[in-house]
């Protein structure tokens, strides 16, 4: 079903010079609210932000940002942000990044088992949404879509944003990335690995199939019973649930 038959829109990537996935789902209907504007922000690698793009950052009020990248990663491509913003990096992948020439997997059997092997770093990641210091958080990986999305999909299935709303989020990565980035992260393959890049990584660095991430929410519904009794398995009690809700969702 299209978004256009539902009242329900995704928000389009900020103006933050350097960034191509920079977003936000404010504005989103949630349990008994809206996701609040200046709560959460997703997006694409940080490394590449000009001067202007800093200045936008800065205005966002973040008071964290929440990296998922794996250490080789941040070393690699570090940051480019306001120092005064607090960034906690959780990896999130156990494995080596297809970037550097390890097999890729087809995306739906990756997201598996990273619900699977990786659920207590998505428990910590959300935790860290949850209780930062008041202001903004933001939630970034290198392309924003993968890991980004799948913390993300965790967080407003949490706060009961509707599947369908969170699946056209996910899904938007892909139109967003098209182009320049794409082009830049395909080349950098093929300089590191000496070849062309294969039909499987272009899927895993291209695509982001709202069906996939629905199957991978659909398993978490039926191993646990929701994301919510998921996340408490993982050590994420109510006080945090609750202040999960209270930082995201407004009255409107």
């Amino acid at each position: 079903m299209s978004t256009a038959s539902r009242s329900f829109a995704v928000n389009p990537p900020l103006d933050v010079e350097g960034t191509v996935n920079f977003r936000t789902p404010a504005g989103y209907p949630a349990r008994y609210g809206t996701v609040r504007e200046g709560a959460l922000y997703r997006s694409d690698g940080l490394d590449r932000v000009s001067e202007r793009g800093r200045a936008a950052i800065a205005r966002l009020g973040l008071s964290r940002i929440v990296d998922l990248r794996a250490s080789t990663e941040v070393d690699r491509s570090p940051s480019l942000v306001p120092s005064h913003i607090e960034t906690v990096q959780v990896e999130l992948y156990g494995q080596a990044s297809a970037l550097d020439g390890a097999a890729p997997r087809p995306l739906g059997e990756m997201y598996q088992i990273i619900m699977r092997t990786r659920l207590p770093q998505i428990a910590r990641a959300v935790q860290l949404v949850a209780d930062a210091p008041a202001g903004a958080v933001l939630v970034h990986c290198t392309a924003g879509k993968d890991r980004t999305g799948l913390v993300v999909a965790t967080v407003l299935e949490a706060v009961g944003v509707a599947r369908e709303h969170v699946l056209d989020d996910y899904a938007a990565s892909a139109g967003n990335l098209a182009g320049p980035w794409l082009d830049r992260i395909v080349a950098l393959y093929e300089e590191r690995n000496g070849h062309a890049a294969s039909d499987e990584f272009m899927h895993l660095a291209a695509t982001s199939p709202a069906e996939v991430l629905g199957a991978v929410l659909d398993t978490v519904d039926e191993t646990w019973g929701g994301v919510t009794p998921m996340l408490r398995a993982h050590g994420v009690d109510d006080r945090v649930l609750d202040l999960l809700h209270e930082r995201l969702v407004g009255q409107g």
